[in-house]
């Protein structure tokens, strides 16, 4: 099976409230959810699905880890916006993606112009930031790839098939 169902449910139990993630979909297009039981807003029901205590109640240590939890949710819930974002305006592709911290997260939409040049786009979501990628088949060995963001840079690679 290339893409097989997703059904999982991880849950904690803190007191008398339930709390957890689901997640359904396909591999290649899961959907997670957060839930609880009471009844809470997403933002306390992460927290007590990661730290098993409320949001007053929390460390600096644990609202970190939610805080992070709650950024790799974010991420996952805005590719789906990405997706359509790419399909209304003809792209190939569109993501939104992080380089480790919520600062670094970036729109980034691309398309290939032709056989051998792509280009593609990130637009900074917190941080003032654009970044333009360009990337040029030479030929069946060479690729040219060029970056301009805070800084400008280029790399050639080589690729040898056996």
């Amino acid at each position: 099976m290339a893409n097989p169902g997703l059904d999982l449910r991880a849950t904690r139990q803190s007191g008398t409230v339930t709390a957890g993630f689901e997640v359904r979909g396909t591999l290649e297009n899961p959907r997670l959810a957060i839930f609880s039981d009471p009844a809470m807003s997403d933002n306390e029901a992460l927290a007590y699905a990661v730290t098993g205590r409320p949001l007053e109640n929390m460390s600096v240590g644990q609202s970190e880890a939610v805080t992070e939890a709650a950024s790799s949710f974010a991420l996952q819930q805005g590719n789906p916006f990405a997706t359509n974002v790419a399909k209304s305006l003809g792209l190939k592709e569109a993501r939104i993606q992080s380089g480790g911290t919520l600062d670094q997260t970036e729109l980034f939409l691309g398309t290939q112009l032709g056989s051998k040049l792509y280009l593609g786009y990130g637009l900074g979501l917190f941080e003032n930031l654009n970044v333009f990628r360009l990337r040029y088949l030479l030929n069946s060995s060479f690729t040219l790839e060029a970056e301009s963001a805070k800084e400008a840079r280029a790399t050639v690679l080589f690729t040898k098939e056996r």
